[in-house]
């Protein structure tokens, strides 16, 4: 539906309220006409717009927010004063479009436009349906230099903003809540560049969040909200540049971000990831591309995590070097869940930069360039909580490590136990090369079999037995070259 432009009288001051135009605001009139001569009228006479203060406004047709071909309209705002506007139909609330001789048309997916909007300020509206409608209920184009969405919630729509060749543009604390479409609630589609998202809600049980549909570059992504919803956050173009951080991540059903296609730069740290022990929920998943860059930073927290598997949904192998870099750092019950993890149970494409957090000592990647080179010390020299833990009793030794199993990894091993029946102090020093242990006899390492290694579940243990005496402490390093 297309719109005619209302003349009016010049309006002393520098802002003009859509009242001054004949809206009623009383939530039962119909207010389109008088608000789109106001926001007309605003524009053509670069006014500021305000609204009547925790008003409510009916509306049955799209309202044109104006743009010109010569950038005539730069730092204007629209302030919706806390207002309600209300849609009674499967039409978009508001949309930008161009005055064609005194007919206003939306400009939202035509051409895009190389002369376009700057300094638009657009905030402080409730918008609210008297139905579920699919159409977004707000849909710019052309949106670039200081232009700013802040302050909206979105009752009750299938899709609350679609944004289209949005440059240098600022979406602040826009809020949804109760929806239950299908569809990506807040959707970026083409030319998304230098945008910031920030403090957003986007609670969409039926679908994907945040959805990036066009090529990113330079995207900060923060403190946003990801719950309620599939997937949080989707980008299905390249991604130049963007950085993720500081972010809520609970109660989605799949997966928290996701990169179907290739990324150049993606940093993602300081984000709270609660998978509310439920397994099949993933961080991260990602398209496998050679050289990706994708930096995982250990400053994320997990919590209610079933496995580390669900740190990347899809591990893949068939690419060569994917690019991924995955820092962590580990806390359970006072001390490491665990520490090292090699390429058995993980993936060749991924370099896993391995972060202990210990009292008074950070046990950190030897080699970082190196896939699967990890340094780590074990030394009850800091308390069982960060060491081995020493489970001797009777004649036998038995040290459980936070150590990984694999076959190609080298154990360093020095070892004090003091045995009973004037035995005394018993030096075991030497290496385990993958299984095997070579104990060092004074003057060379000697294979042995005395020390055994075994693997009762995913953990490396140090073994002896001392019959016919008993075990009284042991104490030492056993570390992972």
């Amino acid at each position: 539906m297309s719109l005619t432009k209302v003349s009016y009288s010049m309006i002393n001051g520098s802002s003009v309220n859509v009242n001054d135009f004949g809206a009623a605001g009383d939530g039962t009139t119909d207010d389109t006409l008088e608000i789109q001569a106001a926001l007309s009228y605003a524009f053509d006479n670069n006014k500021n717009l305000v609204f009547g203060t925790g008003q409510t406004y009916l509306i049955s047709a799209t309202l044109i927010i104006p743009q010109y071909l010569d950038l005539k309209y730069t730092g204007i705002a629209i302030d919706g004063k806390f207002c309600t506007i209300e849609r009674n139909g499967n039409f978009a609330l508001f949309t930008s479009g161009y005055d064609n001789s005194g007919t206003l048309t939306t400009n939202y997916g035509t051409a895009l436009d190389s002369y376009y909007s700057q300094g638009i300020r657009f905030q402080n509206f409730n918008f609210t349906s008297t139905s579920s409608f699919a159409v977004a209920a707000l849909k710019i184009q052309d949106w670039h230099q200081g232009c700013q969405l802040a302050n909206m919630t979105f009752a009750g729509c299938e899709i609350a903003m679609q944004a289209n060749n949005t440059y240098y543009s600022t979406f602040d604390s826009l809020q949804t809540s109760g929806g239950s479409g299908t569809s990506p609630m807040f959707q970026w589609l083409s030319n998304i560049n230098l945008n910031r998202v920030s403090n957003c809600v986007a609670v969409n049980t039926g679908g994907t969040s945040y959805y990036f549909g066009g090529g990113v570059t330079a995207l900060t992504f923060t403190g946003n909200s990801i719950e309620g919803c599939a997937d949080g956050v989707v980008f299905t173009a390249s991604v130049y540049d963007a950085t993720i951080e500081n972010n809520y991540i609970e109660g989605f059903t799949d997966t928290a971000i996701v990169f179907n296609d290739y990324v150049y730069a993606a940093i993602i740290r300081n984000n709270y990831v609660n998978f509310q022990s439920v397994g099949t929920k993933y961080f991260i998943d990602y398209f496998p591309a050679p050289q990706n860059n994708i930096i995982i930073e250990a400053s994320n927290v997990y919590v209610g995590m079933v496995t580390d598997a669900q740190i990347i949904k899809t591990i893949n192998n068939t690419v060569g070097n994917s690019g991924l870099t995955l820092q962590r750092q580990f806390i359970s019950g006072g001390g490491l869940a665990e520490l090292l993890v090699d390429n058995t149970e993980t993936s060749t494409v991924i370099n896993y930069e391995r972060k202990a957090r210990q009292t008074g000592l950070r046990a950190n990647v030897v080699n970082e360039l190196a896939v699967g080179n990890y340094s780590g010390k074990m030394t009850s020299g800091y308390g069982n909580a960060n060491g081995f833990v020493n489970a001797s009793g009777g004649t036998a030794m038995n040290l459980t490590t936070n150590i990984k199993p694999s076959d190609t990894q080298i154990i360093y091993v020095n070892i004090r136990a003091n045995i009973s029946g004037g035995v005394g102090n018993v030096n075991i020093k030497g290496q385990f090369i993958g299984t095997d242990f070579y104990e060092y006899d004074g003057t060379a390492l000697v294979l042995t079999t005395t020390v055994a290694i075994t693997v009762p579940g995913s953990t490396v243990q140090i073994n002896k037995d001392f019959a016919p005496n008993s075990v009284n402490s042991v104490l030492g390093e056993i570390r992972l070259i």
